[in-house]
């Protein structure tokens, strides 16, 4: 009895065994799928991507490296407008009584044909004068709305207005002679000034380099050892003194601009006394690699529009706007500064401000004004608040290489 159970159990398992192991055929079958390698058109592929993403990080390098540049030049420039600021109060140039004016004698073509600079209590030369005299009783005109205290490009030019050719726009070189709040006078309202040195005369170019280009743009050498220090470089100037070799990309300009007709009175020639009382917006403009001889393309002028949420619409009317509006942003990038003019139709003050440029547009296209479509392009502004009601007809002061602009409302000194 137990042979014959132990006998169907052996058979039973038999049968089971049976139907669990495959076949040798179908064995075989299973080896001859088994991967063994890695394909050559896999490692091709694969390559072809990893080659994609390390071009893409060694894109980053260069951009990174760019933008820190950008960076390191636009926190010397702010670094540098505080600087010139103090150098602007300390040397005292913020006393009107010593600034120069530009004669603004025209030939017969309407162009300025004089680089005189002279004090307005001694001029004789009528056209140096171009707004009302206050408590006369009479029409006298006196020096500008405006002042662009320029040195450097004064000793290199006949260009008295500022920027370059604004006197030369169309009739009325005024352009908000005949607005609805028109401003007295009708020649350009900006002028440009220099200082006077010993004896009286206009800052030479080498006095204004001295004061007016800033040497904090150090050269120095690399030497071969990667871990020694960097070496200043030294030389001597004409006075056999050791003096700190620098590269001299920056300079500044500054500006100034009355906040209210009685503070552009105190300055008028004969009416001093209030000149500490006023209040005027005073700006230090810094700038990397300027072309200080004043030209259409250093200093450039265009007509601009304030939209809406800080956007601006620079654009011309001409029959070559494209080329107009292209030339004036030639080389101009975010991060820049440039400046906007008009008059207040409030209260019919000349304004002038600076403006940190966020974004531009990459091409002139048709720009949507308040009451017409002309060819610009848009650009969003960071800055001072414009006055209401006084966003059109305006001019856009464009200067290359502005890259920072430190601005203080204050008192001039007595």
């Amino acid at each position: 009895m137990f042979d014959l159970r132990f006998k169907m159990l052996e058979r039973g398992r038999k049968r089971a065994g049976s139907r669990c192991a495959p076949s040798t055929s179908k064995i075989l079958n299973l080896k001859s799928h088994i991967r063994h390698a890695i394909s050559l058109i896999e490692i091709l592929i694969s390559m072809f991507v990893l080659l994609f993403g390390l071009m893409g990080v060694a894109a980053i390098f260069p951009v990174g490296n760019h933008y820190v540049i950008e960076g390191e030049k636009f926190d010397l420039g702010t670094n540098l407008a505080h600087n010139a600021f103090e150098e602007l109060k300390s040397r005292g140039m913020l006393r009107p009584e010593f600034w120069l004016y530009g004669s603004t004698e025209l030939n017969a073509d309407s162009v300025a044909n004089s680089n005189e600079f002279i004090q307005p209590s001694t001029a004789t030369d009528p056209g140096l004068f171009n707004v009302p005299m206050p408590n006369t009783g009479v029409n006298e005109p006196g020096p500008g709305h405006a002042f662009v205290l320029d040195p450097l490009a004064a000793a290199n030019t006949d260009e008295i207005h500022f920027p370059f050719a604004s006197h030369l726009l169309s009739s009325p070189n005024n352009p908000w002679f005949a607005a609805a709040v028109p401003l007295a006078g009708n020649v350009w309202p900006v002028r440009r000034l220099t200082l006077p040195q010993a004896g009286g005369v206009p800052f030479t170019s080498g006095v204004a380099e001295v004061i007016f280009r800033l040497r904090d743009d150090l050269i120095v050498t690399q030497p071969e050892e990667n871990d020694r220090p960097s070496i200043q470089n030294w030389d001597l100037d004409g006075s056999n003194l050791l003096r700190r070799q620098y590269k001299g990309n920056y300079s500044w300009l500054a500006t100034i601009v009355p906040t209210s007709g009685e503070a552009l009175a105190s300055l008028q020639t004969g009416d001093p006394s209030r000149i500490s009382q006023s209040l005027y917006d005073v700006s230090v403009v810094v700038f990397r690699k300027r072309d200080t001889t004043p030209s259409e393309k250093s200093e450039r002028l265009i007509t601009a529009e304030i939209l809406n949420d800080g956007e601006v619409a620079i654009y011309s009317t001409s029959g070559t706007a494209d080329q107009d509006v292209d030339d004036a942003v030639d080389e101009i990038r975010p991060g820049n500064w440039i400046a906007l003019t008009g008059v207040n139709q409030t209260t019919g003050d000349f304004m002038l401000k600076w403006y940190r440029l966020l974004s531009l547009d990459s091409e002139t296209d048709d720009v949507v004004l308040s009451g017409s479509t002309e060819r610009g392009r848009y650009a969003m502004l960071d800055g001072p608040n414009w006055p209401s009601h006084s966003y059109t007809n305006l001019r856009a002061v464009i200067l290359p290489g502005a890259i920072s602009v430190t601005t203080e409302q204050m008192k001039m000194e007595e």
